[in-house]
């Protein structure tokens, strides 16, 4: 009876584990699994959910989101994923024409995030880590209408252009390097931390930032000033 026991047990812990690898895909009523981010990134039918457990994937270089989806990892926080382990994305993510009403929630991406083609419009990055850069343009081919940066962590240049996005927010954020911003964006309640690099091709905080709103954003900067070749913006800052 103990062996019998113990064989049931080993077989319901293996059972949890595979289960906890497995990439769960929701579309309508259906559910499909995958054991690998990218071909359920691939094979998920438009306006699906896509969950992905606490593990590392490996992009392969980048993937394309081109449709619209909801991806909900585990989070990036050591401390929230102390069972669960962090979703970890190795690579970059890729926006292009069809990614309307995207969410990405709680993924911890070690890459960047960026444009590729198309008009993209209603997307939401809440509570992720980006590990490079987020590029919101892509001078000639895309354009980003109504998009919400929220509780993440982006620890490159946040870059948007004047010409290629319309109506963005960035609240609660920890920002680091360098925030580019050619358009009427609003910034509140994020946390700025920005030291001075020599020999970096960025000269600033917020450089070329013009007709945006900063509301109780608190800014930590070794330069002068945070602010260069920057107008006609509306801001409230707390100095530390």
């Amino acid at each position: 009876m103990k062996k019998i026991f113990l064989t049931l047990s080993f077989l319901v812990l293996i059972s949890f584990s595979y289960a906890q690898k497995t990439i769960a895909v929701l579309s309508g009523t259906t559910w499909t699994f995958y054991d690998d981010f990218s071909p359920a990134l691939r094979g998920a039918p438009a306006g699906s959910t896509i969950y992905v457990p606490g593990r590392t994937f490996d992009l392969g270089g980048n993937d394309t989101i081109n449709k619209p989806l909801t991806i909900i990892g585990t989070g990036f926080s050591v401390d929230s994923t102390a069972a669960t382990l962090s979703t970890v994305l190795i690579g970059s993510l890729y926006y292009s024409t069809g990614a309307n009403y995207t969410t990405l929630i709680g993924l911890d991406i070690a890459g960047a995030i960026n444009s590729i083609s198309g008009i993209v419009y209603n997307n939401t990055i809440d509570r992720c880590r980006i590990r490079s850069s987020v590029t919101l343009y892509n001078t000639v081919t895309s354009k980003f209408l109504n998009i919400l940066i929220k509780e993440s962590v982006i620890e490159d240049d946040l870059n948007a252009s004047s010409s290629d996005v319309i109506n963005l927010t960035v609240e609660k954020c920890i920002l680091f390097k360098e925030m580019s911003l050619q358009i009427g964006a609003v910034i509140k309640n994020n946390y700025f931390v920005n030291n001075f690099c020599s020999g970096c091709s960025r000269s600033n905080t917020f450089r070329f930032v013009d007709n945006s709103f900063f509301e109780n954003n608190v800014i930590i900067t070794s330069y002068s000033s945070p602010f260069t070749a920057s107008d006609n913006n509306t801001i409230k800052i707390i100095y530390l």
